[in-house]
């Protein structure tokens, strides 16, 4: 390599470098050796020369300008561009005609991997004398101003915004979604919808979200999600399909609003409006909708249901000699003796007063019913103990059975009342069916 030595002017010292080439391969060889292209380094960096042909890109590059971590070196910067929106050549060749850098432009790329995103730009000549013979430069993915405002928003709304794939993990959510699922942020990524929803839920949830993506139409919906304590909430979510830049579904998103207080008093209300305050059993308007379910089934599949209709045989007494409090109390354990001489299918209601009605779906034999009501007997005339006194207070029941005794909930009803006047004329404690005449 051979040196020469400049002219000094005046005030300065002398200094060697390299002629022609040697001293710009020199150069170009110090920028290309700085730490930018380090493949730890997120910013996005390539150089190239003045004929837009890339001489050194580090991963980030190779990532941002075609979506893999494939050694882009040697090929042109415009290929990597949808020519007929964006010539970047444009923007290199005026910094290397003016030999001057061009720091944070803010610039729109449409990307040939159909990939539109905002950046922001520095592009930094690398000259050889006066010279300009190479270009560094570095790029970092920007939001746009309107994407600013939008994930601002996101962060600021109490509503809990969500992305999620197409398999229902969770990819992008906003700090309000973290205090509603209750999870620690760094293990909500990947989260599946099924990990905060109970699984009956979760079918219901599926086919929804199943519709939107067949449809293309979003549902609005209810949502019961259990949080990472056990806990549950209610939510009122929207959710939408979210699509690439060519229209193919890619996931969803949604916003969710925690209405758990609202739904925990609709709720308490409902259930007031179809339950006893006393013993918290189905009312008559709650066991009459249960019966009329009952019987459509039974008419589908050809089985029988059984109405029993229960009056206690010495509440009046027991209530006048030693108060409504004893009453209440004894009506009250008359209740829990019911329900645990039933099965998981029967449903048992207090009408009023010392008046109980249970009802037995999917019954196929008389005998079946009269077991289950002799059980229901012998539960009722063991001896009760309220307040310290032990006395006892069995029971007649009236039996009704369907087809054979009506075919409606209020006449089924009806004829199980008469039938349990006729055990009670018969000394009560026992039961009685209703028979049609002949």
């Amino acid at each position: 390599m051979t040196w020469r030595q400049d002219k000094a002017k005046e005030g300065h010292h002398s200094c060697w470098r390299p002629k022609g080439n040697s001293w710009r391969r020199m150069r170009l060889g110090m920028a290309l050796g700085l730490h930018l292209f380090d493949p730890e380094n997120p910013t996005a960096v390539w150089c190239t020369d003045i004929a837009h042909r890339i001489l050194k890109a580090n991963v980030a590059a190779s990532f941002l300008l075609t979506g893999t971590c494939r050694n882009i070196d040697g090929g042109v910067v415009g290929e990597f561009f949808c020519r007929q929106r964006f010539l970047p050549e444009d923007k290199d060749d005026a910094v290397i005609s003016s030999g001057k850098p061009d720091y944070h432009a803010v610039e729109h790329w449409d990307l040939a991997v159909r990939r539109a995103l905002d950046v922001e730009v520095d592009r930094i000549p690398l000259r050889e004398g006066n010279r300009v013979v190479a270009l560094v430069v570095m790029v970092r993915p920007v939001a746009s101003w309107s994407e600013q405002r939008y994930r601002t928003i996101l962060q600021e709304i109490k509503d809990g915004y969500f992305e999620v794939d197409l398999a229902g993990n969770l990819t992008f959510f906003n700090p309000a979604l973290v205090e509603i699922l209750g999870y620690p942020e760094d293990e909500m990524y990947g989260l599946n919808d099924r990990e905060y929803t109970d699984p009956q839920n979760a079918k219901a949830l599926y086919e929804r979200f199943n519709q939107v993506y067949r449809t293309g139409n979003p549902f609005s919906a209810e949502w019961e999600i259990i949080r990472k304590d056990g806990t549950h909430r209610y939510l009122d979510a929207t959710v939408s399909l979210m699509r690439d830049d060519v229209g193919n579904p890619i996931g969803f998103r949604g916003i969710a609003r925690d209405i758990t207080p609202r739904k925990t008093m609709e709720l308490q209300l409902h259930h007031l409006a179809h339950h006893d305050i006393l013993t918290n059993l189905p009312n008559r308007s709650l066991v009459m909708d249960r019966l009329l379910r009952a019987l459509a089934e039974a008419s589908n599949s050809g089985v029988m249901v059984a109405v029993l209709f229960i009056d206690l045989d010495r509440f009046k007494y027991i209530n006048d000699t030693w108060g409504h409090s004893a009453g209440d109390q004894l009506l009250q354990s008359v209740a829990a003796r019911l329900q645990a001489g039933l099965r998981a299918p029967d449903v048992v209601a207090r009408m009023g007063g010392d008046e109980f009605i249970v009802v037995l779906p999917y019954v196929t034999s008389v005998e079946e019913i009269l077991q289950i009501a002799q059980r229901l007997i012998l539960r009722l005339q063991q001896p009760w103990s309220v307040s310290g006194r032990v006395f006892l207070c069995p029971a007649s029941i009236g039996i009704a059975v369907y087809p054979d005794d009506g075919a409606s909930p209020e006449t089924l009803l009806k004829h199980a009342d008469i039938a349990m006047y006729r055990a009670k004329a018969k000394g009560g404690n026992g039961c009685a069916l209703y028979r049609l005449p002949e």
